[in-house]
């Protein structure tokens, strides 16, 4: 309280002053007046008088503030007395004083709410923070809340910049009253100037479950944050959900469609909020749009696909969108009925009708439910009104594709008919042979394909056609085949070689056909890969003929020579070759077959190279074969004597007997020995292949490669590395680099051929395996290959004789293409 008297020792001063001029002036009444009031408690009276008493004479505050201490000297904790003293300063700007007294005020009763009324006052007048700030930090320390403090505060925080502090303050008040929205909009804009943009956004959140009818101004707010974060994923979330209650879906579906470009995994997330969002705007465009695109995300096709129907009736401008998501569902499951439907909607509807046809088309290829028969129907009718004459043979084809599906067959034909000599002729033939079928009239389905065949020996689907229904037909035979010759010829046919080998082995010896069936098994053998088994079975049966003169010696010697040749044993096999010439000097392919091998370098010291064939549809694994991998020329240039040559050559004899362990370590040893042997890395090579390890395939014909880029074994067997990866564009450059550097290796023909089927170039196939069989040694395997165009049943004698393209009963097109 010391201080308190020196307060009023210079109020004395003052009141000596006043003395002085009272003495010009008469005494003030209004001062006295108000001492009065005092007297009796009325307070609020006694400051009217006393601004009064001012007002006139301004020096008169010291007359009034001397007998006003000495009653507070006498009752210090006269709050009502200190707040009149407060108020006087106040009133003559003595700011500082005033603050003084309402600080021994806040001492006897901190919640008092004049209090903070006056320091607001102060701070009003005085514009000095600074002198109030403490007590009202003080204050609220003490968890003080005052309306006029918790209004002050703050305001004095932001004026003097202190961010941080005004952000202190508010979270702590929204503690206090989670329900003030006023509060968290302060302080989400506090967050926001501060770029504390993570809490700007929750609290933001917060405001709007409070205050709905602020969403507007709270999204052009997280707007703004957007600019600096636009990847940021719950602010994106966040506007969203305001756009949708702002009833803005256009701007709710642009960012939804960013945060799913941002993060992935959101889509689940993004179709439940569209789905939610599709309750209040049905038919949205917008919404409908990128609901569906997530939905085929998320491979929702059916729902992705009603959505678009919805789009396509509410908007028929989204046409182009709506057939790209289309494309796209078709692309991954391409008899999607639904997507075909709306697609040829929308094909019909844009006159499209070239390709409203082949929708249709593809929607009649599938066997689905009356419903769908009956759309089919529609669309025929609807497409045969609208279309212009151009497309009417088509839409006939489609017609009769119709009745067929309704097993409405002899409309079906009659319809057919009038589709011959059009483009449309293979397509309708083809039609009546699965007519046919269903007819159980197989001379009928089999003249149609062989007529068709004439005119058509390249079309790719009536040779899967031709060798569906041999297949078929075989099958049904083998069924009710008892005889064991018979049945294993059908499999043979077939393409199922153990079958076939199982019925033949039972034959005994007191067949009339036992011997054939010896060298048939030989064959079986040879074209499962077994070429050591194969070979002694032809041994063995051409000791057992009698006739060494007959055509069946001659065609088994031959088999036999030819298994020499593929086992690498080619000096016999030359010889074999020559016995067959003695014996029949007009036999077929015989002198080109001992030509070429006659002009190899044969010698036992040489590298000796083999193949991986793949089979071709036969039920069996790939398996080896030799191949000679020079011309004599270029072969004398490459024949050094080698200590690796032993261990790659046992390499190759494991091989070709399918002992791929023992392979390994030949060939491992043979690297090991001269790590620069192309042969032996070529050979090891296809054991990669086997094993499935490509990668290891390719570095292994790099090495090979680098050692010598001329071989033509390094292409040769990365041509093979590619056919099982299916990159048969990269494997067909291969096998032709292998030509380039040796023309008359004849496997590569092979290869090409296959490659050339699969890619559905069946006249390219053709001229290739036409090249293949021009030398002779892999006839059988050309045969296994085109069979099945040899459209009547294969007698034994027909798998007995070395097959030729010549002399077949292959459409003439296919005999005279040129090699």
């Amino acid at each position: 309280m010391d201080s308190q008297y020196d307060l009023w020792r210079d109020c004395s001063k003052h009141h000596y002053i006043s003395m002085q001029i009272q003495i010009k002036h008469q005494n003030n009444q209004s001062t006295k007046t108000g001492l009065l009031q005092v007297q009796k408690h009325a307070f609020v009276e006694a400051l009217d008088h006393f601004k009064q008493a001012i007002h006139t004479h301004p020096s008169e505050l010291a007359n009034i503030l001397t007998p006003l201490y000495k009653e507070l000297i006498r009752h210090p904790e006269n709050i009502a007395l200190r707040f009149l003293i407060s108020q006087l300063y106040i009133h003559c700007n003595y700011f500082s004083e005033a603050t003084h007294e309402l600080d021994y005020i806040f001492d006897l009763n901190s919640k008092h709410p004049d209090l903070y009324l006056l320091l607001g006052k102060i701070y009003y007048k005085g514009r000095d923070s600074k002198l109030i700030l403490p007590l009202l930090e003080k204050a609220y320390k003490r968890e003080i809340y005052d309306s006029t403090l918790i209004d002050l505060l703050p305001k004095i925080y932001l004026e003097e910049n202190n961010i941080q502090a005004a952000i202190t303050f508010y979270e702590s008040l929204v503690k206090i009253n989670r329900e003030d929205s006023q509060c968290y909009k302060v302080l989400a804009e506090l967050y926001l100037q501060s770029q504390l943009f993570d809490k700007a956004i929750d609290t933001y959140e917060k405001l709007v479950s409070l205050a709905p009818d602020m969403a507007e101004h709270i999204v052009k707010k997280l707007e703004q944050i957007l600019i600096t974060s636009p990847t940021h994923i719950k602010l994106r979330e966040l506007i969203v959900k305001l756009h949708l209650k702002t009833c803005n879906p256009t701007k709710a579906t642009k960012h939804l469609k960013e945060i799913y470009r941002y993060k992935p995994d959101f889509l689940s997330k993004a179709i439940t909020i569209l789905t939610e969002a599709l309750k209040t705007f049905p038919e949205e465009p917008n919404i409908l749009q990128l609901l569906s695109y997530l939905l085929i995300e998320k491979s929702d096709y059916s729902d992705a696909i009603t959505l678009l129907s919805t789009l396509y009736q509410n908007d028929k401008s989204k046409s182009k969108i709506i057939y790209e998501y289309l494309k796209s569902i078709l692309k991954e499951f391409p008899t999607q009925v639904f997507a075909l439907q709306l697609r040829l909607k929308l094909e019909s509807d844009d006159r499209n009708f070239e390709e409203a046809v082949n929708t249709l088309d593809s929607l009649l290829s599938l066997d689905v439910s009356l419903d769908h028969f009956d759309f089919c129907t529609t669309a025929v009718e609807d497409l045969s009104t609208k279309a212009p004459q151009e497309h009417k043979e088509a839409i006939t084809l489609l017609r009769c594709q119709l009745y067929f599906n309704q097993e409405n067959f002899n409309e079906c034909l009659i319809s057919l008919n009038s589709l011959k000599n059009t483009n449309y002729e293979l397509r309708s033939n083809l039609l009546k042979v699965s007519v046919f079928e269903k007819q159980n009239k197989k001379q009928d389905r089999m003249d149609i394909l062989k007529e068709s065949l004439s005119k058509f020996p390249f079309s790719s689907e009536l040779h899967h056609s031709i060798s569906t229904a041999l297949h078929h037909n075989i099958s049904t035979l083998i069924d009710s085949q008892k005889e064991l010759v018979s049945k294993g010829l059908l499999y043979l046919r077939d393409s199922d070689l153990m079958n076939a080998l199982e019925c033949f082995q039972k034959i005994d010896d007191s067949h009339p056909h036992h011997i054939q069936v010896q060298t048939l098994i030989g064959r079986c053998f040879m074209e499962m890969g077994k070429t050591d088994i194969a070979y002694e079975q032809f041994e063995r049966t051409l000791e057992n003929v009698k006739d060494r003169s007959s055509n069946f010696y001659i065609n088994t010697l031959f088999y036999f020579a030819i298994s020499n040749i593929l086992l690498g044993k080619i000096e016999q096999g030359i010889s074999h070759l020559e016995q067959v010439e003695r014996l029949n000097i007009n036999f077929p392919k015989l002198r080109t077959l001992l030509s070429y091998y006659k002009s190899c370098n044969v010698l036992e010291s040489r590298f000796k190279t083999c193949v991986l064939i793949i089979p071709f549809k036969a039920k069996h694994s790939p398996y080896f074969i030799n191949v000679e991998e020079y011309s004599p020329t270029d072969y004398k240039q490459e024949q050094t004597m080698s200590f690796a040559l032993e261990h790659n050559n046992k390499g190759v004899e494991h091989l070709i007997k399918q002992n791929i362990h023992s392979a390994l370590s030949s060939l491992n040893i043979a690297i090991q020995i001269d790590a620069n042997c192309v042969q032996a890395l070529c050979n090891l090579s296809l054991i990669h292949i086997m094993k499935s390890d490509y990668d290891l395939a390719f570095s292994t014909l790099e090495t090979a490669e680098t050692s010598n880029s001329s071989n033509p074994l390094v292409y040769l067997c990365r041509g093979i590395v590619y056919y099982h990866l299916e990159n048969y564009e990269l494997a067909i450059m291969q096998f032709k680099k292998a030509l380039f550097h040796q023309p008359n290796l004849e496997i590569s023909y092979l290869y090409l051929g296959d490659l050339y089927y699969k890619i559905n170039n069946l006249q390219l196939a053709f001229e290739f395996w036409k090249k293949t069989q021009k030398t002779g040694s892999l006839q059988h395997l050309v045969f296994r290959r085109i069979h099945y165009l040899l459209i009547q049943s294969l007698s034994l004698n027909d798998w007995l004789s070395p097959f030729e393209f010549e002399n077949s009963e292959l459409p003439k097109s296919l005999i005279n293409l040129k090699t």
